[in-house]
């Protein structure tokens, strides 16, 4: 009898429709398992598929009990030889699989062309304990025309693919297995695993820098225009204390004000209020702001700057300094007066 193994359902049936294997019967202990019977040149053959890996490396503990209770001083495990063990969530599979192998007089390794694939059905093969002969048929298209001309023409195992399937299996372990415990004990706790992966971990190291660098990217230079500054912020009062010369006018109800300040002969001078180089960095998970502040006599190259004052602050002191709209539209064209006199430091 041949056995053609599928590590899946979806590409058990691609096989099936091309090699009219008929219809899909249902494995009685678990309907989600299933299997072809027809005949194949001839020969009668079943078409049998797995649930992606139905074997796996055992866990450190299996090797020696000492490393179950997670002592640093016992770790690394680095075992001499890897032993492979089934899935305990797939069990049933695994049976049905290990059933028509014993039966078969050959099988076919139909599972996906690549390391993986090559890694999934020779974890299967050991662990049923299989001496069958076996080929492996490279399915690149799941085509009707393709996957019989791949039928046509079965390759011999590679045993190249399977090591480095095997390699890249054993370093996941070593790092998954040793550094995930280091991990736990040194940053983590019993209720917070923190889990480390050769692929993992930097993925996700990846997905954080860049939502660092999303969360902090801002406009280089930012101008405010018409913005009135909050009535007891920091701003508000460092103008209030230091420039007596400036006058605050009601902006509205919100308890804001627009700032003016005169000259000697009592004409009105506007100056611009602007943010430098404001940046924005996550230390800790925390938002960590710093602006370089400018306060100059006018806008253009012919601007000279009265103030300038590098600040540290955080999202609630920066929302403090000045009352943004909510929808971030500026309310006027009038920039933001601002007296001559904050010379000194704000803070």
């Amino acid at each position: 009898m041949l056995v053609i193994y599928a590590e899946k359902s979806s590409l058990a049936k691609a096989i099936a429709n091309a090699l009219g294997a008929g219809n899909r019967i249902s494995y009685p202990e678990e309907p989600k398992i299933g299997y072809y019977e027809f005949e194949f040149n001839g020969e009668k053959a079943v078409i049998c598929h797995g649930i992606g890996h139905l074997a796996n490396l055992v866990p450190a503990k299996s090797y020696d009990e000492k490393y179950s209770k997670w002592d640093l001083s016992v770790f690394p495990c680095i075992p001499t030889e890897f032993k492979k063990a089934p899935k305990a969530s797939t069990i049933k599979c695994i049976r049905l699989v290990k059933f028509f192998f014993d039966k078969a007089d050959r099988i076919i390794n139909a599972a996906d062309p690549d390391r993986e694939g090559e890694l999934i059905f020779t974890y299967v093969y050991e662990v049923c304990k299989c001496s069958k002969p076996y080929k492996r048929v490279w399915i690149e298209d799941l085509t009707n025309q393709k996957i019989r001309y791949a039928f046509s023409n079965l390759k011999n195992p590679d045993k190249n693919l399977q090591l480095a399937g095997r390699a890249r299996d054993i370093s996941d372990w070593l790092i998954g297995t040793n550094l995930t415990v280091a991990a736990t004990k040194k940053y983590g706790s019993y209720n917070n695993l923190l889990t480390v992966g050769r692929v993992q971990t930097p993925t996700l190291n990846l997905v954080v820098e860049r939502e660092k660098a999303i969360k902090g990217h801002l406009t280089w230079s930012k101008t405010l225009y018409g913005q009135p500054v909050l009535r007891n912020s920091h701003l508000y009062e460092a103008i209030r204390l230091k420039c007596p010369s400036v006058e605050f006018t009601p902006h509205n109800y919100y308890n804001d004000y627009d700032i003016i300040t005169k000259k000697e002969n009592g004409a009105y001078i506007d100056l611009n209020y602007c943010i430098i180089n404001h940046k924005r960095n996550i230390i800790d998970d925390q938002n960590v702001e710093t602006m370089q502040l400018l306060v100059t006599n006018g806008h253009g190259d012919n601007a000279e700057i009265v103030f300038q004052k590098q600040l540290e602050i955080d999202e609630a002191y920066f929302l403090s300094l000045i009352n943004l709209p909510e929808d971030r539209s500026y309310r006027n064209e009038t920039l933001i007066n601002i007296s001559a006199e904050l010379m000194q430091p704000l803070i």
